[in-house]
């Protein structure tokens, strides 16, 4: 009687040779897996490496998914390095571009809401105070009233400010960086992110030190047609400008808002790779396989941010 494969379970069997201390070795006809007789079934099942996959984009680490599936962490190893590498260079990314005029009328329309918004609140806030409490007496002229005109108390000089003025006259990429290490603290690891505002997907993505140099390769790294079509909004970080061609660059502050998506998916970041948790045991000691866990995870990311922005 033929021993049963204990991958398929087909009897398709056949001896092939012996190991290296001599016991018989079998070999599966149909799937390929060779065997001992009576040996321990180490075969892990689609199943398990779908739960691997889907353990890799949260906050564990690696000796947590072994322990949590029972695996070697030899198998794990090899199961991330042929994962890594078959990852797309193309990072899932959906190219197309929004129409910009509708684009940038939505924008301005978001900016007169969050500008007539503001002032109804300061008019509340004046309303509010108690008139016994007001001394007007020395005043030129009295305080304006709640109703105002937008054409002339909104301004549009406030709406084309100088940072959040970019808001509505380009369609810009968001771009910045975010630290990391590997190994220890000292050897630095900046990790650059480029960010489609109209779909949230990561466009492009480089990971190594902060300066010019590494600046140009992230921007290299970013699709022709962004670079060709699109704007980019960075923060006040000197390497951007050194890369960026100025008629295309706009340094922003945070308060801009022009950055929030690319700072929000930092964050995102940071607390569902293990590696990248801050005040945590989980670090990464090959730069191979932190550049594969953060790529796996943009990958996947822009995978759902496709499905979410069809």
């Amino acid at each position: 009687m033929r021993l049963k494969c204990p991958s398929c379970e087909s009897e398709n069997t056949k001896k092939n040779g012996t190991t290296h201390n001599e016991k018989q070795n079998y070999m599966c006809n149909d799937c390929g897996r060779q065997f001992v007789k009576g040996g321990q079934n180490w075969f892990i099942s689609d199943y398990e490496k779908e739960l691997v996959d889907k353990l890799l984009l949260e906050r564990i680490s690696l000796a947590g998914i072994t322990r949590v599936l029972g695996m070697s962490k030899g198998w794990l190893s090899t199961y991330l390095k042929d994962k890594y590498e078959e990852l797309p260079d193309d990072l899932n990314v959906d190219l197309s571009l929004p129409e910009t005029e509708d684009y940038l009328e939505d924008r301005m329309d978001e900016e007169i809401d969050r500008l007539v918004k503001k002032k109804l609140e300061t008019c509340e806030e004046y309303i509010e105070i108690p008139e016994d409490e007001i001394d007007i007496s020395d005043w030129d002229s009295t305080p304006l009233d709640c109703e105002f005109d937008l054409s002339k108390d909104l301004l549009i000089k406030e709406v084309y400010s100088k940072e959040r003025g970019a808001r509505i006259q380009v369609f810009g990429i968001q771009l910045d960086e975010m630290w990391s290490f590997v190994q220890n603290k000292k050897n630095k690891q900046w990790i650059w992110l480029a960010l489609n505002p109209r779909n949230r997907q990561i466009v492009a993505f480089h990971v190594g030190g902060r300066g010019e140099k590494d600046a140009q390769i992230f921007y290299d790294f970013i699709p022709s047609i962004f670079k060709e079509q699109t704007a980019f909004f960075t923060d006040y970080w000197q390497a951007y400008a050194c890369v960026i061609p100025e008629e295309k660059h706009f340094a922003i502050g945070k308060d801009s808002g022009l950055t929030a998506y690319i700072e929000r998916f930092n964050g995102t970041l940071r607390q569902r790779a293990s590696r990248l948790v801050r005040k945590a045991l989980s670090f990464s000691k090959s730069l191979t396989n932190h550049i594969g866990a953060i790529k796996n995870f943009i990958c996947h990311y822009n995978l759902e941010m496709k499905a979410l922005y069809l």
